[in-house]
């Protein structure tokens, strides 16, 4: 188990159990879908916000997808500072999507307060039945954008100094890490810097243990008064037989437990 100093408030554990009738896959999804938290670096100030699990929010019996519908400030409890903003609506890719099969695909799009604040955006651990063997592939990219003219970075905080991290069998931080992902983003004055990356680079990647839950974690330090956004993906299949595996990437995507 891995300690960190930054932590997630709340038991990110906690599941709400969900079969889904007559499919072949039954799955746990998390009773807190989504959380973020912004610590102001200078001051300590801080704040989490959570979203739980909500009826109106399944797609279908094997599929949950929350989005958020408007901005969300985040202010610090005790001296209403304002920590950033958690961006929604329309045009905002906050939010997060759950797959029985199993897939989690989590997004954001946050603005900084007065000072560099690190943020903290995590999944809930998906649960489902023990896969094994088992093979995994994730990705993720983000964005940042310098907003009032003194340039921005983005440094993520997970090792590597990456800003994302797909995790398996345990919550957010506690869980052990598939891959560490997306590099350091800087940009000069109103501009915008990008980074993408997949692991592995093609195909899947096998996992070794036992996998019976997931989650995803965005984890990065912001300056001051700009703009980040994240988007990714992340998805274990049981791992094919010698035969399948001469049918390549595509033939084992097409190989994916059938849903409901």
């Amino acid at each position: 188990m891995r300690t960190y100093c930054f932590a997630l408030r709340g038991s990110a554990a906690a599941l709400a159990v969900v079969v889904a009738a007559g499919a072949s896959q039954a799955a746990e999804f998390p009773a807190q879908v989504f959380s973020i938290t912004a610590l102001r670096t200078d001051t300590n100030e801080s704040y989490t916000w959570t979203r739980t699990l909500a009826p109106e929010d399944f797609v279908n019996e094997t599929t949950y997808h929350w989005k958020l519908a408007a901005d969300i400030e985040l202010r610090d409890p005790n001296t209403n500072t304002l920590l950033g903003t958690l961006e929604g609506g329309a045009s905002s890719a906050t939010g997060v999507r759950y797959e029985a099969d199993p897939v989690v695909a989590l997004s954001f799009n946050v603005v900084a307060g007065a000072a560099p604040t690190i943020f903290l955006i995590a999944s809930g651990p998906l649960g489902f039945a023990p896969i094994f063997p088992a093979i995994g592939r994730a990705s993720a990219g983000m964005t940042a954008t310098d907003l009032n003219g003194d340039g921005v970075t983005a440094t993520g905080m997970f090792p590597g100094v990456k800003s994302y991290e797909a995790e398996f069998n345990g919550p957010p931080l506690v869980g052990t890490p598939f891959a560490d992902l997306v590099g350091p983003l800087a940009a000069g004055f109103f501009s915008t810097d990008t980074d993408s990356e997949d692991f592995p680079a093609v195909g899947f990647a096998p996992i070794g243990p036992p996998v019976s839950s997931m989650s995803a974690v965005f984890w990065f330090t912001l300056s001051a008064f700009d703009s980040a956004a994240g988007t990714s993906v992340w998805v274990v299949i049981p791992t094919p037989g010698a035969g399948v595996l001469l049918l390549g990437a595509a033939g084992i995507m097409g190989l994916r437990r059938r849903r409901a």
